[in-house]
């Protein structure tokens, strides 16, 4: 049957953007402006990629952005830092997050090749570009 999917603390609007596997991408509102990246197990288990406190970064909560895609366990979105940067992210849940180097708003992926837009200032002749992104090893013991 259908599971509703939890929201963060204080929370009052999710959504979701793709699902594979028991893993739903998508993204939470907190109590503070912006959206969170989530990802939640279909059972409805609510997972924050972000892993921090939910507390302010200026004008948004800290880590605004989404989780965009997910494909065989792997999950992809993006989250802007205190600079107003945003920035690809990778999760999994061995691996935890692990940014992608330098701006840029992730589209999907599929076999563990990552479709993405460049972040601004973008060259005017790249619309798009694919990445081989290989996550680091999760740290022994887990």
């Amino acid at each position: 049957g259908m599971v509703a999917l939890p929201l963060l603390p204080g929370g009052s609007e999710n959504g979701a953007f793709d699902i594979d596997g028991d893993l739903i991408a998508g993204y939470s509102t907190t109590s503070i402006p912006g959206r969170r990246p989530v990802v939640w197990r279909t059972d409805g288990t609510l997972i924050d990629p972000i892993g921090g406190p939910i507390e302010s970064c200026g004008v948004f909560v800290c880590g605004d952005g989404q989780s965009t895609a997910v494909r065989d366990g792997l999950v992809v979105g993006y989250r802007r830092y205190a600079a107003e940067e945003s920035r690809a992210f990778a999760w999994t849940p061995q691996s935890k997050q692990s940014p992608m180097p330098g701006p840029s708003f992730p589209c999907g992926v599929a076999r563990g090749r990552i479709a993405c837009l460049p972040g601004r200032p973008r060259p005017a002749s790249t619309l798009a570009f694919t990445a081989e992104w290989t996550l680091p090893a999760p740290p022994p013991g887990t």
